[in-house]
């Protein structure tokens, strides 16, 4: 007679009735237990101690927040060049787009301190990365830069997505493939660029074009924001897609 073995994911094994019988017996309190059991259970005591020390440290050290979930990656056209005309050290173009509200607003106004520039659309990556951002700021409290966005959603959902993703920021609209986003290659989104009082840019982000993973995009963000992520941690599996 045989018992069937089954792991979600492949084909049902076949487990002999005396194999079942003898992992019972191993167990079996009525009988005497030599000194390999003893030592069997006493390694698996120390391993779950371990495992639960280390779940534990992670889950209640103060200085680490979880990067955003991975992401399947997107198709990219073949030949596209996602560096924009400028570099670190350069002038950040400036420019003038409306708010939410068509009140027009200037970049170097915006921009006088130290300062993160988005660029979003409005999607799932977007709002994640954003969102992580937002608890990110939150550690700097007093020395988080100031963070413009340049969006290409609906300006009717930008209450929403400053209450959702928690990160105060002032939102600028332009149209899709407007020449603000193209100048800042800020498509495939997002993208995030650093300005250094009197708009020198410090940093340019990846793009999706370097790292098709939104995990990695945030790893860069929170380094350069001086908060990095212990290498190798992800999300637990539950919020990951």
């Amino acid at each position: 007679m045989e018992n069937h073995l089954l792991i979600r994911g492949l084909p049902a094994l076949p487990v002999p009735q005396s194999t079942v019988r003898r992992g019972i017996g191993l167990f079996n309190m009525k009988s005497r237990w030599d000194a390999s059991r003893w030592l069997l259970l006493g390694c698996g005591v120390i391993l779950a101690v371990v495992l639960i020390d280390v779940s534990g440290w992670l889950a209640t050290d103060p200085d680490y927040v979880p990067p955003p979930r991975a992401v399947t990656p997107r198709t990219i056209p073949a030949g596209t060049n996602f560096l924009p005309d400028f570099r670190v050290g350069d002038q950040a173009p400036d420019f003038t787009l409306p708010d939410a509200k068509g009140q027009p607003h200037r970049l170097s106004d915006l921009a006088k301190n130290d300062t993160v520039l988005c660029f979003i659309c409005g999607c799932n990556n977007c709002r994640d990365l954003q969102t992580y951002m937002g608890q990110l700021v939150s550690r700097i409290h007093e020395n988080a830069p100031t963070v413009v966005s340049v969006a290409t959603m609906p300006k009717e959902g930008n209450d929403a997505w400053i209450r959702d993703t928690v990160l105060r920021q002032t939102i600028l609209y332009e149209k899709k493939e407007g020449p603000i986003m193209t100048q800042y290659k800020g498509h495939p989104c997002p993208r995030v660029y650093r300005l250094k009082p009197g708009m020198r840019v410090s940093w340019i982000g990846p793009s999706t074009k370097d790292t098709p993973y939104l995990e990695a995009i945030g790893r860069a963000v929170a380094a350069n924001l001086g908060n990095p992520t212990p290498e190798g941690h992800r999300l637990p599996e539950d919020v990951r897609r």
